[in-house]
């Protein structure tokens, strides 16, 4: 029976109020760490190589680290690489984030999912288990993944997941090899009672080869695709009409929330403000996370801009996703705009802004 003096709040309430909360002081309560960047699949898309990263950490320091942020404040901890399950020593690693406490959001293509290891999850679940998937046909998944038999595989590693009724959730990147059946994705997910979610913008790869924007829809498709679905237009129109509008100065250089309350460490152990970022790259192997997330990182986010752009008066900035550490990846410049962001941001205003008699300027 509650207690009427005690308000009930539900998840999402709860974790704004927290969040908020943890931006304002500082706290480092959201972070994701890549505990390999080796991957059993060679996705046409992906932003990030084996070989883009040196020496893996090993158990003893993923463990170090996981003191480390424990102690600092971090709750929600994402573990992805990479392909985390590929790790030898992903039980070992899994098991220790969860006796520190952490939300564990475990990324994962689904392809290594055993029933041992199904079984092993469901005694100690994660927050969400997020499972990414590439098309509901063997001919489209595999043409976006590279390799042979995969598709079974991740279509048996979503079967165990409901079976042993794991927080499953599906993700997709729409492009080009599968936009055909994004829809059939998102009906696929709904039939399974799962949430699904999908992004279509896809950045270059962290060592600068502007190889997986290749694949990219145009801007043009990308909104034509989300306007077929009328409940999927609604769902999106909700979320832009509330970003819609905000505007700010915007004097600095990173105006997200990057590095602020949140972080990111690579499988060698350099600490980042975001996925992407290449800066600060902190060397957790030499130096500590609290020094690496209270003084080098305000260095990083007190950067100015140098000179004015129409992306820091832009009515459509915060549904964007102009960002430095994509700009810098894409034209060599963290200050140039991306144009690719901006024609499908202005499409999305005259798509779902525009018909709820808010004027885009």
């Amino acid at each position: 029976m509650g207690c009427p003096q005690i308000p009930e709040l539900d998840y999402a309430q709860l974790s704004k109020i927290i969040h908020e909360d943890a931006g304002e002081r500082n706290i480092p309560i959201n972070g994701a760490i890549d505990i390999t960047s080796s991957c059993n699949l060679r996705c046409v898309h992906c932003y990030i190589r084996d070989t883009d990263c040196g020496q893996e950490l090993s158990f003893k320091e993923i463990c170090e680290i996981f003191d480390q942020i424990a102690d600092a404040g971090c709750l929600w901890l994402c573990i992805t690489g990479g392909e985390p399950l590929i790790r030898p020593d992903f039980r070992d690693i899994y098991s220790y984030a969860k006796r520190k406490g952490f939300l564990i959001t475990l990324f994962t293509n689904g392809t290594l999912l055993t029933p041992s290891l199904a079984d092993f999850l469901a005694d100690e679940p994660p927050f969400v288990i997020d499972i990414s998937l590439y098309g509901v046909t063997e001919g489209t998944y595999e043409k976006v993944t590279g390799v042979r038999g995969s598709y079974r595989r991740c279509m048996n590693g979503i079967e165990l997941a409901l079976e042993r009724r794991l927080p499953l959730k599906l993700k997709t990147i729409i492009m080009t090899l599968n936009a055909n059946e994004f829809h059939d994705m998102r009906r696929y997910a709904k039939n399974l009672g799962v949430p699904f979610r999908h992004d279509a913008l896809i950045n270059p790869r962290i060592d600068g080869s502007l190889e997986p924007t290749r694949y990219r829809l145009t801007p043009e498709e990308i909104v034509s695709l989300e306007l077929e679905d009328p409940e999927l237009a609604d769902e999106i129109s909700k979320v832009y009409i509330e970003l819609y509008g905000i505007r700010g100065k915007r004097e600095k250089l990173y105006n997200c929330g990057a590095g602020r309350g949140m972080f990111h460490i690579t499988s060698d152990g350099k600490l980042n403000i975001c996925t992407i970022a290449s800066e600060p790259g902190y060397d957790l192997r030499t130096g500590n996370f609290n020094t690496g997330f209270y003084d080098v990182f305000p260095e990083v986010l007190k950067k100015m801009r140098t000179r004015v752009s129409e992306c820091q008066s832009c009515a459509a900035a915060n549904m964007c996703g102009q960002c430095p550490a994509w700009a810098e990846l894409e034209n060599g410049d963290p200050e140039a705009k991306i144009e690719f962001l901006c024609q499908t941001a202005r499409l999305r205003v005259d798509a779902f802004v525009k018909r709820n008699n808010l004027i885009f300027k």
